[in-house]
């Protein structure tokens, strides 16, 4: 029988408890989010909602102004999120098992949470002030995350 070290057996007993989570960051990376915004200079800023940054990966230009937040979970967690009401408008064919845009109100969508098995995501757009209150990512964009995002989950 082969021996394995104790970081090898423990790295695989985390694993095997964690079922079907995973890491924020392999969701998507700084690169991903420069191709599709055409934002340089993007860096991580960690979670502190007090500003913010909500997000299991918060976004922030040079300046660190946020500009996207995501948040990961469980399809439980994307259940909880459509039972709120205003949360979310219409499903959106063509992204995942399925997928939905927000917020329910009003006519700027900035919002797109998705689902691939038991995996989810949520991609929020923060606005640009210096734009007149426009989201830094149309939904177009935030679709083309999404895609990304689900080739890696």
């Amino acid at each position: 029988m082969k021996k394995h070290s104790v970081a090898f057996v423990l790295g695989m007993v985390l694993f095997l408890f964690a079922g079907a989570a995973y890491a924020a960051g392999q969701v998507l990376t700084i690169a991903d989010v420069e191709k599709v915004s055409r934002i340089k200079g993007l860096k991580l800023i960690p979670k502190d909602p007090t500003i913010g940054a909500g997000g299991d990966l918060n976004f922030a230009k040079a300046d660190g102004k946020l500009v996207l937040i995501v948040v990961t979970g469980d399809k439980a967690l994307l259940a909880e999120m459509k039972a709120q009401k205003g949360n979310f408008n219409e499903p959106v064919g063509g992204i995942g098992d399925e997928a939905y845009d927000g917020p329910g109100f009003g006519k700027v969508r900035y919002v797109l949470a998705f689902r691939k098995g038991n995996k989810m995501a949520s991609i929020s757009s923060f606005m640009d002030m210096d734009a007149g209150g426009k989201p830094f990512f149309t939904q177009a964009q935030l679709k083309e995350l999404a895609k990304t995002a689900l080739s890696k989950m």
